[in-house]
């Protein structure tokens, strides 16, 4: 055989410059790392891009808006663009990296060990990155400056901000808790109860704390327009700090038990229905085996 000539490789092959990255996606955990990271960084970019489309097209009317600031309506279009689309993207990439899309959220499922330390952090720099690219997209695809920053409102002090922060950050994450990680009847709609979560804390928060909840979302558009307001750090400590709070509540609840005082409605497989005792009106569980 020739010097120039060369084995033919059979259709199963692979290249020898490819068989180290063959030989890394074998490995199971490395292999659902890189699954995680891709649905995550889908996911979450397109949470945040429609949810800033939506608050560029309200804030470039800067003209229409009162000096009172935005109109319910508006409020209302920009809560939309952010519940829904979170709502969606939940739905759309659960199965495949859990649908997080909020730093937050992720610290917070951390803490209660839903997930290892590892997958959270590459989970969160993806996160990170989708903001900025979110952001990018935005800024690409509209005229005009980006104008989806989160900032205080005109007579909002930086306590209060970081308060509302924290407390709406654990209301949305305790929703993730209790609809998505704990199992039971009303689990799949977990995706519209948090987006529902989202638009109410989005709506109420916007004109007062800026409405973030999510550092990814207000990094990604301060990155982008290399500007960062003075009191940036709340949307960090706030969200993590929520999360945190949420976290304890939880396993306050799972040390009690909560799941024994309304029982029946957990998804376990066994058919079993809250009963009347006709003795004397006192509620009781009772298992009951449907024939198939």
């Amino acid at each position: 055989m020739s010097g120039n000539e060369t084995t033919p490789m059979l259709g199963n092959q692979t290249p020898l410059k490819l068989r180290k990255y063959e030989g890394r996606l074998n490995d199971e955990k490395f292999r659902h790392h890189v699954i995680a990271a891709i649905g995550e960084f889908l996911g979450t970019t397109l949470f945040l891009f429609f949810g800033f489309l939506s608050a560029q097209i309200i804030n470039s009317k800067s003209n229409e808006l009162s000096t009172d600031g935005p109109s319910l309506d508006q409020l209302s279009f920009v809560a939309a663009g952010f519940g829904v689309g979170a709502a969606v993207n939940v739905w759309l990439f659960y199965r495949v990296s859990g649908g997080h899309l909020n730093p937050a959220i992720t610290i917070g499922l951390t803490l209660i060990g839903a997930v290892p330390v590892v997958r959270a952090g590459i989970l969160v720099v993806v996160q990170l990155l989708s903001g900025i690219l979110a952001a990018s997209l935005a800024h690409a695809v509209t005229p005009g400056p980006l104008n989806v920053q989160t900032t205080l409102g005109q007579n909002t002090s930086l306590l209060q901000g970081l308060v509302i922060e924290i407390i709406l950050t654990a209301t949305l994450v305790l929703t993730v808790f209790l609809l998505a990680v704990e199992k039971h009847r009303t689990t799949p709609f977990a995706p519209l109860g948090i987006g529902l979560v989202l638009f109410l804390n989005v709506l109420l928060a916007a004109q007062y704390s800026g409405a973030s909840f999510n550092p990814a979302r207000s990094f990604g558009p301060s990155i982008v327009q290399l500007e960062f307001v003075d009191y940036h750090w709340i949307y960090w400590i706030g969200p993590v700090l929520g999360a945190v709070g949420a976290s304890v509540v939880y396993k306050i609840l799972k040390f009690l038990h909560y799941e024994t005082a309304v029982s029946g409605q957990d998804h376990d497989g066994l058919n079993v229905y809250r009963l009347i005792d006709d003795s004397d009106g006192r509620e009781v569980d009772r298992e009951i085996q449907l024939e198939v």
